[in-house]
């Protein structure tokens, strides 16, 4: 009896719950559909996307395509513009590096002047008599540092520690070329600092010895 009473209870649940589980069933069907068309979707839009990176490189490719030729068109109309005055001004700098060819022998007499009567005279001396021996050579100017030395070595010399004045940047160049072996007196030590510094950069194994070292004699 308490199992009929059971069973007549449950009854109408028994009843919701199949025809819940058709619905569900249904439901689950359609679903399965969906997932299927909304797979096919994404193989459809995964081959659009594709196609669109695809043009969207072709466009980026012409865009820089275009670009280039631009530029190359631009850089063509520049340089045609620029060779219209190159010959007046190769044919200028020849008129000027024939006059500096043939300055070369005086510039190199006085530059041999400077750096042999020269080296232990102060910057007023050295201008006065480089201007006389210049005037001598019947030479309109003459420039010692510019004539011997290049303005990038001058300006590594600067960075290795050597004092930027006009007198310090000729010291180094008389150091560096003098075929005597230079007297150098630096209370300062600053001439003695950049020399170690430019030795080392260009020998290789340069020692930096005091007067008493018994390996000075040798």
């Amino acid at each position: 009896m308490k199992y009929s009473e059971v069973l007549l209870k449950i009854e109408p649940l028994t009843s919701e719950l199949n025809g819940l589980q058709k619905k569900l069933d249904t439901s689950q069907a359609r679903v399965k559909e969906c997932e299927m068309q909304l797979q096919e979707l994404d193989a459809s839009v995964s081959v659009l996307n594709d196609n669109f990176m695809q043009k969207t490189a072709e466009a980026e490719s012409l865009k820089l395509d275009l670009k280039k030729a631009e530029e190359i068109l631009h850089a063509a109309e520049s340089l045609l513009q620029q060779l219209s005055g190159e010959n007046e001004r190769w044919s200028k700098q020849i008129k000027v590096l024939e006059r500096e060819l043939e300055q070369v022998p005086a510039n190199s007499m006085v530059s041999a002047a400077v750096m042999t009567y020269l080296g232990a005279q102060n910057e007023t001396t050295r201008e006065l008599k480089i201007k006389e021996w210049a005037q001598m050579m019947r030479m309109q100017s003459f420039e010692f540092r510019t004539f011997m030395c290049s303005e990038s070595q001058l300006l590594t010399w600067k960075k290795e520690g050597l004092p930027a004045d006009s007198l310090s940047m000729e010291n180094g160049i008389m150091i560096l070329n003098t075929q005597r072996t230079p007297l150098i007196i630096d209370p300062a030590t600053q001439a003695s600092e950049w020399l170690k510094k430019n030795l080392k950069t260009v020998y290789d194994g340069v020692e930096v010895l005091n007067h008493t070292d018994i390996k000075f004699n040798t």
